[in-house]
């Protein structure tokens, strides 16, 4: 393995472990709410997959697309109720830990284009926590 395939097999497990607590911490409030529950299995299979994928070290190259695939579709599926742009710039900055900073570049054109749909089409805008409520209103929001 060349040194930029071992670079991005170790930014995958970064990412990977990243996502599994996100992912864990998402079916918190499944318990209390059912609509939550199909997301919340949906995204433990994905990241069940990619564990055994960077694992096995198979598609090293792919799982930062698929990565890149999830964090664009679930800030397009969060947005859809209110737009939230600390939300999208948080989630996409996850894709700085990788070296070629094209999977940023593709998640954060995306999702800019999404909210600026999403503002034309009158969705409103989440306003800002003040405060303290500001850390757990930003904590709360990776699940």
């Amino acid at each position: 393995m060349d040194r930029m395939n071992e670079l991005v097999w170790q930014r995958n497990k970064l990412v990977i472990i990243i996502f599994w607590v996100l992912t864990l911490s998402g079916f918190v409030p499944a318990l209390t709410d059912p609509s939550m529950l199909v997301p919340s299995v949906i995204g433990l299979v994905i990241i069940v997959s990619l564990t055994v994928l960077n694992v096995r070290k198979k598609a090293i190259r792919v799982i930062p697309w698929i990565i890149t695939v999830s964090i664009v579709f679930r800030c397009v599926e969060y947005s859809l109720s209110s737009v939230d742009v600390s939300f999208t710039i948080l989630m996409s900055s996850l894709l700085l830990l990788y070296p070629p900073y094209r999977y940023f570049l593709v998640a954060i054109s995306i999702n800019i284009i999404n909210i600026f749909v999403q503002i034309t089409i009158g969705t409103p805008a989440i306003l800002p926590s003040v405060g303290s409520l500001r850390y757990v209103n930003e904590f709360f929001l990776l699940h």
